[in-house]
């Protein structure tokens, strides 16, 4: 029955044969009629399975659920390197060590050709007391913010 005209057809006479009329029946659906009346018996819209039927039913449900769990969404690879204690001290290190480089730099003195000192690349070194400051107030919010508990 994969023509679509006997689909359509099938389907009239269901509708007909549950409203209760069964008139103009087409010859090649004619013996159709019996089973949709025993289908719509048994499986009718209002009736509710017995309540042997739902505890069988719910027990064979649990059974499949517990023998096959649910899968959980596969973990991203940047996963491991969020969560590993060992990463994360690793991380911190190299940052430190690039922020010591940085201040290095930044108050390396530069000698004239008199023998006088200028300063430090940033200008004063009252300037790069304050820039200190501020580095190491961000390092320890930094250091805050990474050791707080991930919900």
């Amino acid at each position: 029955m994969s023509d679509k005209r006997l689909d359509n057809e099938l389907a009239a006479l269901t509708d007909r044969v549950l409203a209760g009329e069964q008139t103009d029946i087409p010859p090649e659906l004619s013996d159709l009629t019996p089973i949709i009346e025993q289908l719509h018996q048994t499986v009718a819209p209002d009736a509710e399975p017995d309540a042997g039927f739902q505890d069988q039913l719910t027990r064979r449900i649990m059974r499949e659920w517990e023998s096959h769990p649910p899968r959980h969404a596969p973990r991203s690879r940047w996963s491991y390197w969020r969560t590993n204690r060992i990463v994360q001290l690793a991380a911190a290190a190299a940052t430190l060590v690039v922020v010591l480089l940085a201040i290095a730099l930044l108050a390396n003195r530069t000698d004239t050709s008199d023998g006088s000192m200028e300063g430090t690349a940033l200008g004063s070194p009252g300037g790069m007391a304050v820039i200190l400051a501020a580095l190491v107030i961000a390092g320890l919010i930094a250091f805050w913010v990474s050791q707080r508990r991930k919900p």
